[in-house]
């Protein structure tokens, strides 16, 4: 009996030894600032996120889907889209190809381009309208709506879309919060990390203010990194009828759709979407593709993963886009699938 005590405290104290082991390889205390698992200190609770909107009790549930069956949802078949004939808008600029050349040791300043902004929601769309009532598709989104549900399972904070059922078409829209953004469309900081930022938090590094800062680099950014001074690319329409004369966002848009099988009722459901793009640029064969243009940017690295950007950026572009991923993966996604939406090129620009 007392062989087998002993040797099952040797074995206790070896696996504890491992362990200890690991955690040392891990960084340690010295880590997180002795921290714990999800970069909380010991006894700090997880961070409560509030819904983007209170459930009713009068509410009634008609389906509940959780994220690991939304993980293996798959529509085979399904092809890349159309456009819709003679409903592409906007005049976009091409892409200025010397931005690839900024480094850390050749940085330029960002700058802050006027101009007019616009974020139609679907059912404020004249066109979508128009084409509800041609008998163009039965199901209505923009490509922001379809990239959030379509990437569900990857999001951290609470979202919601509101679904408008006129007649036998549906149409997918973003409830109206009264501010510059809408928890569909903001550009959150961070939100898949382990220690994400807190919403109450106090100073500028709270998620809220640095997603308010993301939008307005993106703005900015995606018109600084354009020849916006030589002639432009011009659609079949020179600009949306949702933007006002002589206020033009700079931006295109083309209303594309997809038929994505049958319904109950042995109907197809053919999805009618808008998407938008930031500028163009000429192909290898001198064909003009569409453009797509985000952009990270960086915030207090002690709290972000610990990545310099400075320090780490023009020898190790890969620790820095490995730690975005991490970080920002919902949001990645989102700019992914609007891409294939799109049918563009991208430029993912640090």
């Amino acid at each position: 009996m007392q062989g087998q005590n002993l040797k099952m405290k040797r074995s206790i104290a070896k696996e504890q030894q491992r362990a200890f082991k690991m955690w040392q390889r891990r960084g340690g205390n010295a880590r997180q600032g002795q921290r714990g698992p999800g970069g909380r200190y010991p006894g700090e609770r997880p961070k409560e996120r509030l819904p983007s909107v209170q459930v009713r009790p009068d509410w009634r549930v008609i389906e509940e889907m959780d994220f690991p069956r939304l993980l293996k949802l798959n529509l085979p078949g399904v092809g890349s889209g159309e456009d819709i004939d003679k409903h592409q808008y906007g005049t976009l600029h091409f892409y200025d190809k010397t931005i690839d050349r900024v480094s850390v040791r050749t940085p330029i300043t960002l700058q802050r381009c006027g101009g007019n902004f616009y974020n139609v929601t679907t059912t404020e769309d004249p066109v979508i309208e128009e084409l509800a009532q041609q008998g163009i598709g039965n199901v209505f989104a923009t490509d922001i709506i379809l990239a959030t549900l379509m990437t569900a399972p990857r999001s951290v904070y609470s979202w919601d879309i509101v679904a408008h059922r006129v007649g036998d078409k549906l149409f997918l829209d973003k409830r109206d919060t009264g501010g510059i953004s809408n928890p569909v469309d903001a550009l959150t900081v961070s939100e898949t990390s382990g220690d994400p930022p807190s919403f109450e938090g106090a100073g500028i590094n709270n998620a809220k203010d640095l997603a308010t800062e993301a939008l307005f680099i993106n703005q900015n950014f995606r018109r600084q990194v354009l020849k916006r001074n030589e002639h432009p690319y011009v659609m079949a329409h020179p600009r949306a009828p949702f933007e006002e004369e002589g206020g033009e966002s700079g931006c295109g848009y083309r209303y594309r759709k997809w038929t994505l099988g049958k319904n109950a009722n042995g109907k197809p459901i053919e999805v009618v979407c808008r998407t938008e793009h930031d500028g163009v640029m000429a192909g290898p064969s001198g064909d003009v593709q569409y453009l797509t243009i985000k952009s990270f940017n960086e915030w207090d690295s002690s709290q972000s993963g610990g990545v310099d950007w400075r320090v780490k950026l023009d020898g190790q572009k890969g620790a820095v886009l490995a730690t975005e991923i991490k970080n920002n993966s919902c949001k990645l996604a989102k700019w992914t699938v609007q891409v294939r939406t799109r049918f563009d090129a991208n430029e993912l620009i640090f």
